[in-house]
């Protein structure tokens, strides 16, 4: 009962039932990864954490439970323990999707653009439909200026997603490096068709005067 109050977001009833459960049986893993779960999605980081290390220390291998472990850490703005929960979820389950993304993510925002690259390769190789990884893979290639590789990545973000909005965007940034600006003009365009309030999208018109 648990699990289905907190997909459906209904967090304060799911504590109750999830409580109740850790009461009655302490030794028992899931309420604490449920509980971890409901508070990560209710915003609530410093919960999520406790619970979350608590899970984990009755199971250090879950990759899964790090993985989340990593997001709480995100939330809580603690980049070092996030990067390091990333970094033990991907030791323990190296076909872990969202784990390696996670982890590219955070070495991208460290600027260790190399290693982000790498774990975005690896998720890539997983994406099953999925245009996470493949897009981040373009943003870390524009990083580095070589806008072209980033430019195929995100169009093969877009052809696994048409609806992908992060992608169309990235797409016009990097056509507009390059020179195309009639290109770029199209993406933003594109992009507030997709997500009417994207601000960055707007500006970018803005200032084209279009």
């Amino acid at each position: 009962l648990g699990v289905r109050l907190v997909s459906e977001e209904r967090y304060e009833e799911a504590l109750v039932h999830l409580n109740k459960a850790m009461e009655l049986r302490p030794d028992i893993l899931d309420p604490y990864v449920t509980t971890g779960e409901c508070y990560l999605r209710w915003g609530k980081s410093a919960e999520a954490i406790d619970y979350l290390s608590r899970a984990q220390e009755m199971k250090p291998d879950d990759g899964g439970i790090l993985l989340r472990l990593g997001m709480a850490y995100e939330l809580a703005q603690m980049p070092e323990e996030a990067l390091e929960a990333y970094k033990e979820a991907v030791k323990k389950d190296p076909h872990n999707y969202a784990g390696r993304n996670n982890l590219g993510n955070a070495y991208l925002a460290r600027g260790e653009l190399a290693r982000a690259r790498e774990q975005f390769e690896e998720a890539q190789k997983m994406s099953q439909g999925r245009p996470q990884a493949v897009y981040n893979l373009g943003l870390t290639y524009a990083r580095e200026g070589r806008y072209q590789e980033a430019m195929a990545h995100y169009r093969k973000a877009i052809a696994i997603s048409p609806t992908f909005f992060p992608a169309h965007y990235s797409l016009g940034n990097a056509m507009y490096e390059t020179g195309d600006e009639a290109g770029a003009a199209a993406e933003w365009r594109r992009t507030l068709e997709l997500m009417p309030q994207h601000q960055g999208a707007l500006r970018r018109l803005q200032a084209m005067g279009k």
